[in-house]
């Protein structure tokens, strides 16, 4: 699966000071990628934050782990995805929720649809003569 990779490095402050203006050009360029997107942030997101990230057509987040304890950096995970199972899925999108860190969930079912598999055909009896 091919993925970009966004440096946006958005942290709360910036996301709490976005116009209406930058969002709209944040998301006209989101949406103009051909490939599901991740976009990286410079700390955990607010609860609103991630509503407002996944509008505005992140396909997955990926939180800054450099500098972070793991204990810490597990509990910024289960925060940000309880709050992203909060958040409805976009109704052309294929997924029920973004992804954490580039993984992308899609509500039970595995990333790459398979075919459903055929059952091999009985070999056909030999014929008696």
């Amino acid at each position: 699966m091919q993925v970009a990779l966004l440096r946006t490095r958005f942290a709360n402050a910036d996301l709490s000071q976005l116009t209406v203006a930058e969002f709209a050009r944040q998301r006209l360029m989101l949406e103009g990628l051909r490939f599901p997107t991740l976009v990286s942030l410079r700390e955990a997101p607010e609860a609103g934050h991630v509503k407002l990230l996944v509008r505005m057509g992140a396909d997955g987040l990926v939180l800054p782990g450099e500098g972070v304890d793991a204990a810490k950096l597990g509990a910024q995970v289960q925060a940000l995805h309880e709050e992203l199972e909060k958040v409805p899925a976009e109704p052309d999108s294929g997924s029920s929720v973004v992804g954490i860190s580039g993984l992308m969930e899609g509500g039970g079912a595995s990333i790459t649809r398979q075919p459903p598999r055929r059952e091999p055909e009985p070999e056909p009896e030999p014929e008696e003569e």
